[in-house]
C-alpha cells in the first residue's frame, strides 16, 4: 500500500519551475568565476607569474574532469537534497577560506588545495542538482531546464568573477567579497523548498 501511494504521489506531484534549477547551480558557477577571474586578476596584479596563475586555474578544473570516479555516490548514498546541502556548505566554506588568504605567491600551494577540494564539493553539488532536475522535470520541459542550468552556471561565473572582482576593488578587502559570495551560495539552498525529490532517494540515509 505504501509503495502504491508513493507511486501515485510521484505521478501526480507538481513539477518545479525550470528557473529553480538555475538558482541551484549558481554556486557551481560562482566558485568557477571567483577562481578564473577574481583570483587571476588579483594575483596577476600582485606580480605572481602567469604560469603559476594558470596552474591554479587548471587545478580548479581537475575535479570536474575526473568526477566520474565519485559521481555514483550521489545516487547510492544520502538523498539528493542532503548531498546538495552538504556540498553547498563545503563550497561556500572553500570560497570564504580562500578569501582570507593573503594575495601573494607563497599562498598558492594552500590556495590550490582549497580550490581543488572546493571544486570536488561543487561537482557533487552539480550532480545533485542535475539529479533533482532529472526527476522533477517532465519530458516536454527538459530542454528549458537544460537552458536554465547553463544560464545558472554562466550567471554564477559572472557573479563570482565580475561581482566578486567589483566587490574586492570597491570594498578594498578580499575576505569581505569572499564572505558575500559564500553567503550567496548558501542562500541558494532555499531553492530546495520548491523542488520535489523521488521517494526512493529520500529514504537513503
Amino acid at each position: 500500500m505504501k509503495k502504491i501511494a508513493s507511486d501515485f504521489t510521484e505521478l501526480n506531484h507538481q513539477h518545479s519551475h525550470p528557473a529553480i534549477f538555475m538558482l541551484l547551480v549558481l554556486p557551481f558557477g560562482i566558485l568557477m568565476g571567483y577562481v578564473t577571474v577574481t583570483f587571476s586578476y588579483l594575483f596577476s596584479k600582485a606580480g605572481v607569474p602567469l604560469e603559476h596563475i594558470a596552474a591554479l586555474v587548471g587545478a580548479s578544473t581537475l575535479p570536474h574532469v575526473i568526477k566520474f570516479l565519485w559521481a555514483p555516490l550521489v545516487d547510492t548514498s544520502l538523498s539528493l537534497k542532503k548531498w546538495y546541502i552538504l556540498s553547498n556548505f563545503v563550497t561556500a566554506a572553500g570560497i570564504f577560506t580562500a578569501g582570507i588568504l593573503p594575495i601573494k605567491e607563497s599562498s598558492l600551494p594552500i590556495l590550490t588545495s582549497i580550490i581543488i577540494f572546493s571544486n570536488v564539493a561543487a561537482s557533487f553539488l552539480g550532480s545533485a542538482a542535475n539529479g533533482l532536475s532529472a526527476y522533477d522535470t517532465p519530458a516536454e520541459l527538459k530542454g528549458r531546464v537544460s537552458g536554465y542550468i547553463q544560464a545558472g552556471v554562466l550567471g554564477g561565473s559572472g557573479i563570482g568573477g565580475g561581482l566578486g572582482l567589483w566587490l574586492t576593488q570597491h570594498l578594498n578587502s578580499v575576505w569581505i567579497s569572499g564572505t558575500i559570495l559564500a553567503v550567496s551560495c548558501l542562500l541558494c539552498c532555499f531553492g530546495l523548498f520548491f523542488v520535489n525529490e523521488a521517494y526512493y532517494t529520500t529514504n537513503l540515509v
